[in-house]
């Protein structure tokens, strides 16, 4: 499938988890949320990487330390991450949410440089500058 596709069923299919979420939310707590999403999350994941690809192969290339930070870096991201994006869906709604949840590429980038010292291209600058300019002019 080329990559155009791929971004416009990426589009759709969080634009759908984003309805969906913010319908959850008038229900459930934050906390329960963010539990089913986990769930659901790690069942799809595993059935997918089981579909489609090579267990085998993947579990030679990779150490146990590497699977160790990997897990521990999701609990983070999956606990904190979605559970403080659970609330502001419910504070805020899906919309500015989503376009807030569009600035990742920006804090990426400042977290990156200061953790790392990691120095991104001009052409990929370039990339991060429009895509702000976008989120901004969507949010106003």
């Amino acid at each position: 499938m080329s990559g155009i596709i791929w971004a416009i069923l990426s589009g759709l299919s969080f634009g759908l988890f984003q309805t969906f979420n913010r319908k959850a939310s008038l229900r459930k707590s934050v906390f329960y949320q963010t539990f089913y999403l986990m769930l659901i999350s790690t069942i799809v994941v595993v059935i997918v990487t089981l579909a489609i690809e090579d267990i085998n192969q993947l579990v030679l290339l990779i150490s146990w330390q590497s699977i160790f930070y990997f897990a521990v870096a999701g609990m983070i991201h999956f606990v904190i991450g979605w559970t403080l994006f659970a609330v502001s869906q419910k504070v805020v709604g899906a919309s500015r949410t989503s376009a807030l949840l569009g600035t990742a590429p920006l804090f990426a980038t400042l977290i990156g440089y200061l953790i790392f010292s990691e120095i991104l291209s001009f052409l990929t600058l370039t990339g991060i500058t429009l895509i702000m300019i976008g989120i901004y002019l969507v949010a106003k």
